[in-house]
């Protein structure tokens, strides 16, 4: 098995969705190479007690290592500490194949390619960050836009300098392509974890008051879909529903949000017992790129989703037309929600799809997904 560097720039206590898949990538990597396999990572504590022999965690950058690492033309999480110690593992551990898990880190994946060049270098894209930052640079602040324009600055380098480039889904694909004048290596999507499910069988009786959960961390695209739905469509549905928001951070919008048939409370210890309990979960999502951990989440729990388009890229066209708006509901319009809310709200359902939950596992199970990385990786 070839000797394998993964570099990821993700914080191990978020509870982001990119996290949360690049956590996965982590195992799927040390499944297939076992001892060949080194882990490379930023940890946001200086004394980082969770240290394991194979993995070598470095400090966090700095808020002066970010502004020096953005006007040396790097993201802000390689710093000179990250650089050099990858450098080090590269030449001393004679790796072969080098994973970075963002598409960001473009000035060093030349850097690497120059100094190492029978290596291979395998970059994943989490989305298209070309289109979102370039977006972004719209609304950004003076300050921000540096960093913005770093960041696409490197998306650019990653696509032209790796020699496997992998995207989650076809629409990725397509804007890379779009970006990029060239094709991308590999797809590989989201890849989740079976939750154990202590009650299956409940289920959701006509005229009962459903149950609506939603989850994202506090994160734009997350604040600005809910915040729509709580003032474009749970106005109209108070007799009939009521929904809680959970998701790290989001606390922060308990006043704003809270009214008698919504409730914030934003940060908790495990997802699983709301995903339990919940009839109907909402997924109104306009903004974004890849896909959505959260719909994946909910796919594998066996819940009726609603949720935008947007919400149910890289799902919807792979998913059999048999659970197509009438177990997982596509909408994009105040009045499309509302109807949809109604429409459950007068029928009976059950609260685990069983039927579901088998589909979404066999297509983005950890061990579906184990012989795609094989395949990158080989």
């Amino acid at each position: 098995m070839k000797k394998l560097l993964f570099i990821s720039d993700m914080d191990i206590n978020d509870k982001s969705g990119a996290t949360s898949n690049g956590l996965m990538h982590l195992q799927l990597l040390k499944k297939i190479c076992h001892d060949n396999f080194i882990y490379l990572g930023v940890s946001p504590e200086q004394d980082d007690k969770k240290n394991i022999p194979e993995n070598i965690r470095l400090k966090a950058s700095t808020t002066q290592d970010k502004i020096f690492c953005i006007l040396h033309g790097y993201p802000a999480y390689l710093n000179k500490r990250m650089r050099q110690q990858a450098l080090s593992i590269v030449r001393s551990n004679d790796t072969e194949v080098v994973f970075i898990d963002n598409s960001v880190s473009g000035k060093f994946v030349k850097e690497l390619k120059a100094k190492f060049p029978k290596i291979e270098i395998i970059c994943f894209f989490h989305d298209i960050e070309y289109f979102l930052m370039k977006e972004q640079l719209k609304k950004a602040r003076f300050l921000r836009k540096f960093n913005l324009i770093t960041m696409i600055r490197n998306e650019i380098k990653t696509a032209m300098y790796s020699d496997k480039c992998v995207v989650l889904n076809e629409r990725d694909a397509r804007l890379f392509k779009c970006a990029y004048k060239k094709t991308p290596d590999f797809l590989l999507p989201i890849v989740l974890a079976q939750p154990t499910l202590k009650n299956n069988s409940l289920i959701h009786s006509s005229n009962q008051k459903i149950k609506l959960l939603f989850v994202g961390a506090n994160y734009y695209p997350n604040v600005n879909g809910i915040r729509w739905f709580i003032n474009s469509v749970m106005k109209n549905l108070h007799s009939i529903c009521e929904l809680t928001i959970i998701g790290n951070k989001m606390e922060k919008y308990q006043d704003e949000f809270k009214s008698d048939n919504v409730t914030v409370l934003g940060t908790v210890d495990s997802i699983a017992p709301f995903y339990e309990e919940a009839h109907v979960i909402v997924i109104p999502l306009f903004e974004g790129g890849g896909m959505k951990v959260k719909t994946g989440e909910a796919l594998i729990y066996g819940k009726t989703i609603i949720g935008t388009p947007e919400a149910l890229t890289g799902y919807w066209d792979d998913m059999p037309s048999c659970y197509k708006n009438t177990s997982v509901f596509s909408c994009d319009t105040e009045l499309e929600f509302t109807n949809c809310i109604i429409s459950l709200y007068q029928k009976e359902f059950p609260i685990y799809n069983t039927p579901l939950s088998k589909w979404a596992n066999e297509k983005y199970s950890f061990e579906t997904n184990l012989k795609r990385m094989s395949d990158i990786i080989s």
